[in-house]
């Protein structure tokens, strides 16, 4: 994901003359750094919401899945007990009324039915939450590869970003090449900390 503003403030200063000792600087080290260093902000806040989205997502489809699973299951086991017996799993004994001892509690027809619904309605539902994890696993994905992408973008608009002050302040004073330094750094410590959410990001998707 390119910083059009700050590339395009780049753009512009490789085409400034250099400067000499006694000249006042131009607005490069005052604005350029600046823009860049704000671009990189939106960028690592939005790659970063992102991701941090698609992780939450992936982790709720698994927490259905599990759901699903556990579902099918119940509604699995429920099915062949009465396709083997023909009883009510919930309550598979009843007592007779007329001898007074214990029975299989029989299910009529409607009842079987019921159960076998149910076991295709899990199984459809299992089946979902499966496709669900997969297509949150590609998300996430995605994510973290767009995250990849823009601290790529980042670091090579740094590097530009210096190799223009370097040409514009070859003949400034000590003080104003170390406030334009100081600028370049701290597009470098937003760069860094891009990098760093990257990796813990990375770390937690694969723990999924």
């Amino acid at each position: 994901m390119l910083l059009p503003h700050a590339a395009n403030s780049i753009q512009r200063a490789r085409h400034w003359p250099v400067w000499r000792r006694g000249q006042s600087l131009p607005k490069l080290s005052r604005h350029a750094p600046h823009g860049i260093r704000r671009k990189q902000t939106c960028q690592r806040d939005s790659l970063s919401a992102a991701k941090t989205n698609a992780e939450t997502q992936l982790k709720q489809a698994a927490e259905a899945l599990v759901q699903a699973q556990a579902g099918y299951g119940e509604a699995k086991a429920n099915w062949d007990y009465v396709a083997d017996t023909g009883a009510d799993p919930a309550n598979p004994k009843t007592t007779d009324s007329v001898t007074g001892k214990s029975k299989k509690n029989k299910l009529n027809d409607v009842q079987k039915r019921q159960y076998y619904a149910a076991y295709i309605q899990a199984e459809a539902a299992r089946r979902q939450a499966e496709q669900a994890v997969e297509q949150a696993k590609v998300t996430a994905e995605n994510a973290r590869q767009a995250e990849i992408s823009g601290i790529q973008n980042a670091e090579a608009q740094v590097r530009e970003a210096q190799a223009a002050l370097d040409q514009l302040l070859a003949g400034a004073d000590k003080d104003q090449i170390a406030a334009a330094r100081a600028e370049v750094a701290q597009a470098q410590a937003d760069l860094d900390k891009l990098i760093g959410e990257q990796r813990a990001g990375m770390k937690h998707i694969g723990a999924i």
